[in-house]
């Protein structure tokens, strides 16, 4: 069981390389498959389609995200300054994870993959932070303004 797990971050590490590098459009399974030292036969075990590979990278790429942006957050007392540290969070894990970074843009900036998913990706973004910013209004910690326009100005920082 292991060694399936093992080789399948194995192929998600290597399609997120190979799908910064190249592109969507100009990666192939051939590509994830020789990155990761496996036959292309092998990804069609884990994986169906190129999409369904790419959008598992992307998936793996956001919780990565998530789990860095909500690090040690539970032991800060405070709405803005749980905001701040998410922010702050975010910020190092863009700089330690570059590729993963990209590949998060580049799943989000192509239209192929749908609005729907795009609108679904950034609304997971946003778990926990909305809650956040109501409870920082409820409290009087923040201005009392509409929560999703709190919440859009802050992802826009």
């Amino acid at each position: 069981m292991q060694k399936d797990q093992d080789k399948r971050e194995r192929i998600i590490d290597a399609a997120v390389e190979v799908f910064c590098q190249a592109g969507y459009d100009a990666a192939s399974m051939a590509d994830v498959a020789a990155k990761a030292g496996v036959g292309k036969g092998t990804l069609y075990l884990y994986f169906d389609s190129k999409q369904s590979l790419f959008e598992e990278a992307y998936r793996v790429c956001y919780e990565a995200r998530m789990r860095e942006c909500a690090a040690n957050t539970q032991h800060v007392s405070g709405v803005m300054d749980k905001l701040c540290m998410r922010l702050r969070n975010g910020t190092r894990w863009e700089m330690k994870s570059p590729l993963m970074n990209k590949l998060e843009r580049v799943y989000l900036a192509d239209p192929r993959f749908g609005e729907s998913n795009r609108s679904k990706a950034l609304g997971m973004r946003a778990d926990g932070v909305q809650e956040m910013i109501e409870r920082g209004i409820a409290e009087g910690e923040l201005r009392a303004m509409p929560a999703p326009l709190l919440e859009e100005m802050y992802y826009r920082l």
